[in-house]
């Protein structure tokens, strides 16, 4: 992904302003069957996380790819780290019965993952080119 100045800062501010929204806007606490439902949903959404930065072998923020991982999780998903950051955020969401978090991650989460994952893949295309839109037939997301 190419770096842009202070986009890390960026990415942890809008992480962070989902986790508020969601929790400010929650119903009452409860455990419940939401709360099961939600609960599972942050477990895979952390699952398919820790996976993805296993396979690139760095846990930071703001990742530059010096190499292309096509290993791992990266052989069936094409961005499984903001896949995972989707399903944590919508778990919680449901967990807290937020409707207003609900919507933060059904709009601005979705949305701007979306234009990351579209900026990344621009990167990438020009940096592996062939090799890289081959890996990406063959993935899904």
């Amino acid at each position: 992904m190419a770096r842009i100045e202070g986009e890390s800062i960026v990415w942890i501010f809008m992480h962070l302003v989902c986790l508020v929204l969601t929790i400010i806007f929650r119903k009452r606490f409860s455990c419940d069957f939401y709360t099961y439902i939600g609960g599972g949903i942050i477990l895979l959404g952390l699952i398919i996380w820790i996976s993805a930065k296993n396979a690139m072998g760095q846990i930071k923020v703001g990742i530059i790819p010096y190499k292309f991982v096509k290993s791992g999780i990266y052989s069936k998903i094409r961005h499984p780290l903001y896949l995972g950051v989707k399903l944590i955020f919508l778990g919680l969401a449901i967990s807290l019965r937020s409707i207003i978090g609900l919507l933060v991650v059904l709009i601005v989460l979705v949305l701007w993952h979306y234009w990351r994952e579209k900026q990344e893949e621009k990167f990438l295309i020009k940096r592996y080119g062939k090799r890289y839109l081959d890996y990406k037939k063959k993935t899904f997301f």
